[in-house]
């Protein structure tokens, strides 16, 4: 067997040290292309093109004229640099922008060179504004040509007076869209009157309101959204005219998380066993309100052993406003029911605290974090 074996004699081992210090980066113009483009997603543009699209032909050619994916974010510029800036960077690289993020008012007014030109931005995945209601409807109406666009965030600074229903109708439309998020009101929640959808296309999977919406139109707004895996909504529950809603089932729906002001049980039991039987994961919260029914412990086992069989989590806060201090015995009666084994057993635990003027919660454990950050 022929055996190969290498050593080295001290004077070559140390010119070897010395040779391969020589080869190690000693400057940021000594990295690659690649290692450039990466430190760049972690900065700004506009700092990146302030900072380095002048500095020699390399980095300007590596800015200016690569095919690298552009990440715009606009938030604290005067209306002279953004013009600046528009001029002699965005309009020759309108192509690259893959996503935008607005967040300056006059960015979207009529004299700012975004307010007739985000149909330019062909190429956009993700756009996220905040934008004042007057330049709303004009925005909404240029989304659609926007033929890459998958997530959406939509701020409105100031109320929607109107239009809001049509507002929603032309983001369900929007054919490649795959996460929504929209604040547009919280002003005269019965503008929003949508019909119910019998032949749904929209491809949105993750969608948050954070406005609040009435619980009669929750079915209509979802069964535009066939596809919906991630759900938050903020909705009221307090409206005398109640009309009828169709039933609908949302067969990929895993994660509902809802924020609710006025509560009623048998509509959210309703909600849970017309639409969201495959749920994995369901978050509660509740506003101060008197209705012990909500702590029933049996009438929701009843309802997850009916109808939630996939349920892993169940994170729910209840805030109840107590005026009569015998209520607690009742209440520490209910309290009782969730420690059976039925709760035990699927690791749900949970707990309560009382604050002065009859305030009272009671929380999931896991969630408590998560109580004292709303």
């Amino acid at each position: 067997m022929n055996v190969i074996t290498f050593s080295f004699v001290n004077s070559n081992l140390n010119d070897f040290q010395m040779e391969t210090k020589q080869t190690l980066v000693s400057s940021f113009e000594d990295l690659s292309n690649e290692l450039i483009y990466e430190i760049f997603e972690y900065m700004n543009v506009i700092h990146v093109y302030d900072i380095f699209a002048h500095l020699n032909r390399r980095f300007n050619v590596l800015i200016m004229k690569s095919n690298f994916p552009i990440k715009l974010h606009l938030s604290s510029m005067s209306k002279s640099a953004l013009e600046r800036f528009n001029n002699n960077f965005i309009q020759s690289n309108v192509c690259r922008i893959r996503s935008m993020f607005i967040f300056n008012e006059f960015m979207l007014n009529q004299n700012s060179p975004f307010s007739c030109q985000l149909i330019e931005f062909e190429r956009i995945e993700t756009l996220n504004i905040n934008i004042l209601f007057k330049d709303l409807v004009k925005i909404v109406e240029q989304l659609s040509y926007l033929s890459q666009l998958s997530s959406l965030v939509i701020n409105c600074l100031d109320d929607v007076k109107d239009n809001i229903s049509s507002i929603y109708l032309k983001i369900f439309s929007l054919i490649k869209l795959k996460s929504c998020k929209l604040t547009l009101t919280e002003y005269l929640l019965s503008n929003l009157e949508l019909p119910f959808c019998t032949n749904p296309s929209s491809s949105i999977e993750h969608l948050v309101i954070t406005n609040t919406i009435y619980v009669e139109i929750v079915k209509n707004l979802l069964s535009y959204m066939p596809c919906l895996r991630n759900v938050f909504l903020n909705f009221d529950d307090h409206r005398v005219n109640q009309t009828p809603v169709h039933s609908i089932s949302l067969e990929h729906l895993t994660n509902l998380s809802l924020n609710v002001r006025m509560f009623e049980v048998h509509r959210i039991e309703q909600m849970l066993r017309d639409c969201c039987r495959t749920l994995q994961t369901f978050r509660l919260r509740t506003a101060s309100f008197r209705d012990y029914q909500c702590m029933n412990a049996n009438r929701w086992q009843q309802l997850i052993q009916s109808y939630l069989l996939n349920l892993r989590i169940f994170d729910v806060q209840f805030h109840l406003f107590i005026t009569d201090p015998s209520e607690y015995v009742q209440i520490k009666n209910e309290i009782d029911q969730f420690q059976t084994s039925f709760w035990t057993q699927r690791k749900w635990f949970f707990s309560y605290e009382n604050f002065d003027e009859g305030k009272f919660i009671f929380y999931s454990k896991r969630s408590y974090k998560y109580k004292l950050l709303l």
